[in-house]
C-alpha cells in the first residue's frame, strides 16, 4: 500500500503477510481434527487478491500431521483477473490443490459443492494442477457415488509423499547456498 499499488476503485487493499498469517492460524486451528472427521478441509478466500491469506494457510498447514496437498482444498475468488491469476500461479507453485475463480464475489459468487464448482456466465475457473491428482479425483468420484445413492464404506487416502514443483520445504538452505547437498571442496 505504501507503493500506491492498491486500487480503491476495485477495492484492492493489500493485507500485510503477518496479518494473513495470524488469520490463517485462527482459521486452521483444528485442522487435524476436521481432516480426521471429513477426510479433507476446504479453505476459501472470497477476495483472494494475489493469495497472501491462502499462502499463509498453506504454510500453516505444513505443521499438520497430514499432507496439505492431499487434505486441503484451496478456493479463491477475485474480481480482478490479473491478481486472481497471480494467486493461481503462486498456489500452483506451492503444490496446493484447488481452484481460483475470476469473478465478482458479491454479484456472482461461487456456487455448487466445493469439489464441483459451477462456472456461471461472467466468471471463469482456473483449476490448479494438484486438484487433478488421484487423491482428489477419487474424492470427487466418492462424492458422486454417495449422491447417486451408492454405498461407499470408507474413504482411504494413501500418502505417496509430498509433491513440490520447484522446491522442497523439507530441505533447509545451508551456509553454502545449496539445499541438502554439500558442494565439492576445492582441491588443495
Amino acid at each position: 500500500m505504501n507503493l500506491n499499488l492498491g486500487n480503491h476503485w476495485k477495492g484492492q487493499f493489500f493485507t500485510p503477510y503477518n496479518v494473513c498469517k495470524m488469520m490463517s492460524q485462527m482459521t486452521v486451528e483444528n485442522a487435524d481434527m476436521r481432516i480426521e472427521e471429513q477426510g479433507y478441509i476446504s479453505i476459501c478466500d472470497p477476495a483472494c487478491g494475489a493469495g497472501a491469506t491462502l499462502i499463509a494457510a498453506a504454510n500453516n498447514l505444513k505443521k499438520s500431521k497430514y499432507n496439505f496437498q492431499n487434505h486441503a482444498l484451496f478456493v479463491g475468488q477475485d474480481v480482478d483477473r490479473v491478481v486472481a491469476q497471480m494467486c493461481y500461479i503462486q498456489l500452483s507453485l506451492l503444490g496446493c490443490a484447488g481452484y481460483i475463480c475470476v469473478g465478482n464475489t458479491i454479484t456472482n459468487p461461487l456456487t455448487g459443492q466445493v469439489l464441483f464448482p459451477r462456472e456461471n456466465e461472467g466468471k471463469e475457473i482456473w483449476y490448479m494442477p494438484m486438484f487433478q491428482s488421484d487423491v482428489w479425483q477419487w474424492r470427487k468420484m466418492i462424492h458422486l457415488l454417495r449422491n447417486m445413492g451408492g454405498t461407499v464404506t470408507t474413504e482411504k487416502t494413501v500418502e505417496k509423499g509430498r509433491f513440490y514443483m520447484f522446491f522442497d520445504f523439507e530441505k533447509k538452505e545451508d551456509n553454502h547456498g545449496t539445499y541438502g547437498k554439500k558442494q565439492a571442496e576445492p582441491a588443495v
